[in-house]
């Protein structure tokens, strides 16, 4: 079975080799020492760090916004996200959360309201994005409006493409390599959920 670890060295192999001046990857957040988690400078407001089911971070504030800060602009490609903070949690009233992205200027670049009703812990919501230039993701509070739903969603596996630049655009070979490596990544992090969930059971 594939480890999300060689899931991260054999994407950039495949990327290197296409494309030898982008830097990509996926942040898997094995470690929770944010020195390992690629462009990824802070987190914010309540985003946590669990290895509770194996590593990831969590918004921590169902009342609360939670941010993620990029050291420089990047390309968010796509990420996993699931309706429960860690392995085994069974509380909140599951619904829908609002994300946003902005660049250095402040400026919004992508915005979606993303349902996690249906994805939990073994089932994990894929969302894609693609957006270049991206300095902060935002997580809104879902228990503010519009949505006023109590839960703590879960972040992982973000797929990126970095240093961005307008003149010297990642060339296309690239952005296929990393639709294949966002792809792996959703299967992987179901199966890292099911040993996490094992393990679980078995120290119980």
């Amino acid at each position: 079975m594939i480890r999300k670890g060689q899931l991260a060295v054999m994407g950039l192999a495949v990327l290197v080799a296409m494309a030898g001046q982008a830097q990509a990857g996926v942040i898997t957040f094995d470690s929770s020492n944010p020195g390992t988690w690629g462009p990824i400078s802070a987190i914010g407001g309540g985003m946590r760090w669990s290895g509770t089911g194996g590593g990831h971070l969590y918004n921590n504030y169902w009342d609360g916004d939670d941010i993620i800060l990029f050291a420089a602009p990047t390309t968010v490609n796509s990420w996993e996200m699931t309706n429960r903070p860690w392995a085994g949690y069974a509380g909140g009233d599951y619904g829908k959360i609002d994300i946003e992205m902005f660049d250095t200027s402040n400026n919004s670049l992508w915005f979606q309201t993303v349902d996690l009703t249906n994805y939990d812990w073994f089932n994990p919501l894929q969302v894609n994005a693609n957006v270049n230039n991206v300095s902060r993701m935002t997580f809104y509070a879902p228990g503010d409006a519009p949505h006023y739903n109590g839960f703590w969603p879960s972040v992982d596996n973000i797929v990126y493409t970095e240093p961005f630049s307008s003149s010297a655009a990642v060339p296309e070979p690239t952005s296929l390599a990393l639709f294949g490596i966002s792809a792996c990544v959703a299967g992987v992090g179901a199966a890292r959920r099911r040993r996490g969930e094992k393990k679980a059971e078995t120290a119980a």
